[in-house]
């Protein structure tokens, strides 16, 4: 800095406020963490669905059923391009026999095919079923909650007289016990 007179003096103040403005500008956006990077999680749908019967239901059914079930039906209308999209992250987390309600977990991507295998099934344990897709869900919670509101649902249509859940006998203890079922899965 020179000791000129008042202009010079100016002229040096301007000169290094944009020196300080340059370098922090430079920090700011040239700067880099050296946090470790994280790998993307695996991002799920999870499918609540129904099954409606329209045969006398099969007794003991289980969730390998299912998920054999849904294997044989994606294999036959989408192949082995379709089965290999899908069974990979395929599983059936909740299955209960008495009210005919299952959630089912599948990968973001092949979420479309899973849905598109659940509607064309028409065989479930050698009873005829008409699948229906209550709710698809990006998180366990949230199929839970919708699973226990239908249960929640049906058992005040048992309890109203209305019978069996779609000719079902299920009662509203099993109803009950199958809402603290659902409550309990974890992921």
């Amino acid at each position: 800095m020179s000791d000129g007179g008042p202009i010079e003096r100016l002229r040096d103040a301007r000169r290094v406020c944009k020196k300080h403005v340059r370098t922090l500008h430079i920090n700011i956006f040239t700067t880099t963490t050296n946090a470790p990077r994280t790998m993307v999680r695996f991002k799920n749908r999870w499918l609540l669905v129904e099954f409606l019967p329209t045969s006398p239901p099969a007794t003991d059914l289980t969730a390998k059923d299912l998920l054999t079930a849904l294997r044989t039906s994606t294999l036959a209308h989408f192949g082995d391009t379709g089965w290999g999209a899908l069974g990979a992250s395929l599983s059936v987390k909740y299955f209960a026999p008495a009210t005919r309600l299952a959630i089912v977990r599948v990968a973001r991507a092949a979420v479309r095919t899973a849905h598109a295998a659940l509607a064309l099934l028409s065989v479930l344990g050698g009873a005829r079923v008409v699948p229906h897709v209550l709710r698809v869900s990006g998180t366990l919670r949230h199929a839970q909650r919708a699973a226990v509101e239908w249960n929640r649902a049906a058992v005040a249509r048992v309890r109203a007289g209305g019978g069996g859940v779609y000719g079902l006998a299920a009662s509203a203890a099993q109803l009950e016990a199958s809402t603290r079922e659902i409550e309990a899965l974890q992921d």
